[in-house]
């Protein structure tokens, strides 16, 4: 073999070494690139539940404010009462039952229900249980159920002496909660203390400044109604709200 022939098939050698190198050095940066990509693309659902959403808990509950509705419906109205209240029970009844079926339900309005212990020596401990209940993810059931309970056992039968008795008692309470859907052991620890007291005195404090005097009282858009009206009255305060 000739001098010349030798240096060309040293080249050749020289120069396939050199390609196969370049090539084994540009496949080990795709693949470290893809490999960056999937670990960037891990961790940028890494907060995306199996469901292909966020997992984050309901932030507009507020376990210290009674609602029964959408928290962000449009209109608010707040309601002062007292589970003893018959009246608050006849409305409950009547022109309550429009509301939530017209209001309530649609999600157009909401109903923030505070606390106004005035009747018998039970009215504080019922709505105590009111908190708790809705602690407990129970509330609207407590308060409807409870209410019925008044209503269909004594004040629809004009049983009026029960006011001042204490019949509402921490067994009742519990039982009505229970079935409301709350915890059963929860709700009976949560009632036999008074945590929840200052709740009701804060309810108590608004009612003073709102002008509230006895009950059921409502506010509405600023405009107030007491008593168990007819529902047109209330209905013309929501949609005037509504506009």
């Amino acid at each position: 073999m000739t001098n010349t022939r030798k240096l060309i098939l040293i080249s050749l050698i020289f120069l396939a070494t050199a390609l196969a190198g370049f090539y084994f050095l540009s496949m080990q940066d795709s693949t470290d690139d893809s490999s960056g990509s999937t670990s960037s693309s891990q961790s940028s659902n890494s907060n995306v539940d199996d469901s292909g959403s966020s997992s984050s808990s309901d932030s507009s509950f507020d376990p210290d404010v009674l609602i029964i509705g959408k928290p962000d419906a449009k209109v608010t109205i707040v309601e002062y009462a007292d589970f003893k209240c018959p009246q608050c029970a006849k409305f409950h009844t009547t022109s309550g039952q429009q509301i939530r079926q017209e209001y309530i339900d649609s999600g157009k309005a909401k109903i923030e229900f505070r606390a106004y212990p005035f009747i018998g020596p039970d009215s504080g401990r019922a709505l105590r249980g009111a908190y708790c209940a809705n602690e407990l993810g129970a509330f609207t059931g407590y308060h409807d159920d409870l209410f019925s309970y008044m209503w269909e056992n004594y004040y629809k039968n004009a049983d009026y002496k029960v006011e001042i008795e204490d019949i509402l008692t921490e067994s009742v309470l519990t039982d009505i909660a229970s079935r409301a859907g709350a915890d059963k052991a929860k709700f009976k620890d949560c009632i036999a203390t008074d945590q929840k007291n200052s709740l009701i005195d804060r309810d108590l404090e608004a009612s003073t400044q709102d002008g509230v005097q006895g009950t059921p009282s409502f506010l509405i858009g600023g405009q107030k109604i007491v008593g168990p009206l007819p529902f047109n009255n209330f209905k013309t305060l929501i949609d005037i709200n509504l506009r």
